[in-house]
């Protein structure tokens, strides 16, 4: 991009972003004139791709944000899976415990049930095969985690579930990539936030925590009979905090 492409970037990343922190942070670098920092942060794009998306926090359309979560919300809300001909029967939304993780889970349940998506979604932090496995466990039509994985702590992201609690992959990674970066072009066309991001018109239900709630019971029995059966031995447990 040349400078003034990427000025004009900016101005309409700052002109619909919902966010009051992250457009002061871009208006900043535009105002200091830093346009390498500028091509990092706008000049492409966060790529989506098998099982969704990861970077880090930050402002423009290179960084995890709550107007990058809506946008690859939005892209395929209306159909979780682009080939389906048939309304979602409802979507389960977790995240773990990193920072922005909650603002971002939040963005997503809006987005979701403003299409008029029933979410169930975890309260609190949650381990990411407890998500998946509540897709399987509730017949939903798919599930979205926010999380970065063993990304560095600076990080966040994006994870995508099917109907079968599998990972998003190929080819419906690249039709959910189209459909993002059209939702992306109707904002700046836009050029301003759009609506209210707190309305919803789907309801959303709460499935409890980690520790407590019929999914994450059904959960811990299961993984506990991974253990089970004569002779009797130790489960293994391992931990990555």
């Amino acid at each position: 991009m040349t400078p003034d492409e990427l000025h004009a970037a900016a101005a309409a990343w700052i002109a619909v972003d919902p966010d009051p922190g992250t457009r002061e942070e871009l208006a900043e670098l535009l105002r200091a004139g830093d346009d390498a920092r500028l091509a990092d942060h706008v000049g492409r794009r966060l790529g989506f791709g098998t099982a969704g998306l990861r970077g880090r926090r930050g402002p423009g359309a290179n960084r995890m944000n709550r107007l990058v979560v809506r946008q690859t919300t939005e892209g395929p809300a209306p159909y979780p899976l682009p080939r389906r001909r048939a309304p979602p029967a409802c979507v389960v939304g977790g995240r773990d415990g990193r920072h922005g993780s909650a603002p971002f889970a939040d963005e997503v349940v809006r987005t979701l049930s403003g299409h008029g998506i029933p979410v169930r979604r975890f309260d609190g932090p949650v381990p990411t095969p407890l998500v998946a496995v509540a897709v399987r466990l509730l017949g939903a039509t798919a599930a979205v985690m926010v999380t970065a994985s063993h990304n560095p702590p600076g990080d966040n992201g994006l994870k995508v579930f099917l109907a079968d609690g599998a990972q998003l992959r190929t080819p419906d990674d690249a039709e959910i990539a189209a459909a993002i970066d059209a939702v992306a072009a109707e904002d700046r066309a836009r050029g301003r936030p759009d609506g209210d991001p707190s309305a919803t018109r789907a309801d959303v239900e709460v499935l409890g925590t980690a520790t407590s709630g019929a999914v994450t019971d059904r959960y811990v029995r299961r993984a506990l009979g991974l253990g089970a059966g004569p002779p009797a031995r130790a489960v293994p447990l391992a931990l990555t905090a």
